[in-house]
C-alpha cells in the first residue's frame, strides 16, 4: 500500500464506510491524514512509513511495532472518540 492510504479530513468528519484505527501523528500535526503502520512504545506516536524512516535515524534506541504487532498499541485517539457504532469490530482489523 507504499506510504498508507490518504483520507481527507472531511471524510473522517462526514463519516466514511471505514475508520482508520490510528492516523500518523506527524503527519497528523501537519494535517495530513495518513494511516500509521507502525507505533512507537517510548515516544507513544503512530508512524506512517516516511515518517518512521525520520524516526529512525533520530531515535536509534526506540521500540517501535508493526502492524503485525497491533494488538499491542494503545487505541488511537480517532478510534477512541467515535461512537460505539462507528468503531471497527476487532474481528475486522
Amino acid at each position: 500500500m507504499g506510504q498508507g492510504a490518504s483520507f481527507s479530513q472531511s471524510d473522517i468528519e462526514k463519516g466514511c464506510d471505514f475508520v482508520p484505527d490510528s492516523l500518523c501523528s506527524t503527519c497528523k500535526e501537519k494535517n495530513s491524514v495518513i494511516l500509521a503502520e507502525f507505533y512507537c512504545e517510548r515516544c507513544d506516536n503512530f508512524l506512517c512509513r516516511k515518517c518512521l524512516g525520520f524516526h529512525d535515524q533520530l531515535y536509534t534506541g526506540h521500540k517501535v511495532l508493526g502492524k503485525e504487532h497491533e494488538n499491542k498499541w494503545p487505541v488511537s485517539k480517532e478510534e477512541d472518540s467515535l461512537p460505539q457504532k462507528n468503531r471497527v469490530d476487532s474481528r475486522y482489523k
